[in-house]
């Protein structure tokens, strides 16, 4: 059935009526003439605005209704300076929001309390401009640069600045290898950085599982460092041995590993050194059995998610089923891809609280002749 017509909030109403409205309520203009005049040499910019003592939440939703709402994408190119004042927490900034590089010169000057900031796709921003935003921005906890021009030196700024950081995002960044390291470790004092980073995303980045495994040995509490081969950090051929490190304990929560080659002795690596795995994912990957029954060492799994080879090297009566065995009681979320045959009562047996079941070319069934009554 459609759904029926949901008005806006009280709050985003009366922004969308300011921002229609925005010339006059915020300069005292009606004409056109006088408002492309003040543009022109820039003296709209002396003008304080009524949203000077605005809390950051109202400040943070009338710039969201600038961008989205579509009538009033006249008012873009000259909202920011009365929007961003120094109580703002959360910014989101792309092209079409406004004026990009006075946008980061007023985060620069007046936004020194931010604590989230989303540059996300700014990629004609150059480095040394992204260098100027960490010295101001000491309180970040959430920083998503995802594809921009971060580069490494960004990354050493950041470690060096951002003390209370969470979470960064820079995917699809042209960093290098020694991207975690010039992030984690300064090599003039000898000290560690970032000490409070629990959450790095680095997919579509031209690094290596070296790059992963370096990070989690100058920051052994990372939970997620997103990447497409993070599995691979534990395995000897990508990485190194993990001489003299057998008693580490990361705490990284998600492992993926693509297209790729896993051994008895990566997966050994992996459950015994991040006993706190909760998702693991394999993408058109050759296992054996042996290697994916370490699976059974996560008591934390929660998600599971094996997509087959097109020669389909995983077999489920094999290698799945085992797993299901003896963690299935704990799954919220499976996921199977191309598997010559699988047994959905079986999977509804083994797996009593799953939320989210994917199977997908799957060429055979097994029937279901009497349904179980514990089935799922």
């Amino acid at each position: 059935m459609p759904l029926l017509h949901q008005p806006e909030c009280l709050t985003v109403t009366c922004l969308q009526v300011i921002a229609r409205n925005f010339e006059y309520i915020v300069y005292g203009l009606r004409d056109k003439r006088h408002m492309a005049r003040i543009l022109e040499d820039d003296s709209y910019l002396e003008v304080e605005g009524p949203f000077k003592h605005m809390p950051s939440g109202i400040l943070e939703k009338a710039m969201v209704v600038i961008q989205e709402e579509s009538s009033i994408r006249h008012v873009q190119t000259r909202h920011l300076h009365v929007l961003m004042q120094p109580q703002l927490e959360s910014f989101v900034l792309t092209f079409g929001s406004g004026d990009v590089y006075k946008a980061l010169e007023l985060l620069q000057l007046r936004c020194t309390r931010l604590r989230r900031l989303n540059i996300s796709y700014l990629s004609t921003i150059n480095p040394p401009v992204l260098l100027k935003l960490p010295p101001n921005l000491t309180q970040l906890i959430s920083l998503d640069l995802s594809s921009t021009e971060t580069s490494d030196m960004v990354l050493a700024a950041i470690g060096q600045h951002c003390t209370v950081l969470r979470e960064l995002n820079v995917s699809n960044c042209p960093v290098s290898n020694k991207a975690l390291t010039t992030l984690f470790w300064d090599s003039r004092s000898h000290a560690k950085m970032c000490r409070l980073l629990t959450v790095v995303n680095l997919t579509g980045c031209q690094v290596t599982p070296a790059t992963i495994r370096q990070g989690l040995q100058l920051q052994p509490t990372l939970r997620v460092a997103d990447f497409e081969n993070n599995l691979l950090a534990f395995d000897p051929m990508y990485s190194g041995i993990w001489e003299g490190e057998e008693d580490f304990t990361f705490s990284i929560t998600s492992l993926t590993a693509t297209s790729m080659t896993i051994s008895s002795v990566t997966m050994e690596t992996a459950t015994a050194a991040c006993p706190f795995v909760t998702s693991f994912s394999l993408h058109a990957c050759t296992a054996s059995s042996d290697a994916l029954l370490n699976v059974m060492g996560w008591q934390n799994l929660t998600q599971l998610r094996l997509t087959n080879t097109d020669e389909e090297t995983i077999q489920f009566t094999e290698s799945v089923l085992p797993i299901l065995t003896v963690v299935g009681h704990q799954l919220t979320a499976l996921l199977l891809s191309r598997f010559t045959y699988v047994n959905v009562s079986v999977l509804g047996v083994a797996c009593p609280v799953l939320e989210n079941l994917a199977l997908s070319n799957i060429a055979l069934y097994e029937p279901i002749i009497i349904p179980p009554k514990d089935l799922f």
